[in-house]
């Protein structure tokens, strides 16, 4: 396998309040438009992580992804 075919992931995670919310919808579409951007790399692609939050517990959130 050669460098050039590698494809690379970059993560991006969203903290929403609840399920199924607008923003949450709104994040996930927007990572499906970067991803299918003819004009980026086709070597870069961006995932998405979910993560759904108690928003009146900032230690808990803050622990996420740790």
């Amino acid at each position: 396998m050669s460098v050039s075919s590698l494809l690379l992931c970059a993560p991006a995670v969203g903290l929403f309040p609840s399920e199924d919310s607008i923003e949450q919808m709104a994040f996930e579409l927007a990572i499906h438009k970067v991803n299918l951007d003819p004009t980026l790399s086709d070597d870069v692609k961006l995932k998405g992580r979910v993560e759904i939050v108690d928003i009146n517990d900032g230690y808990q959130t803050s622990k996420i992804g740790k």
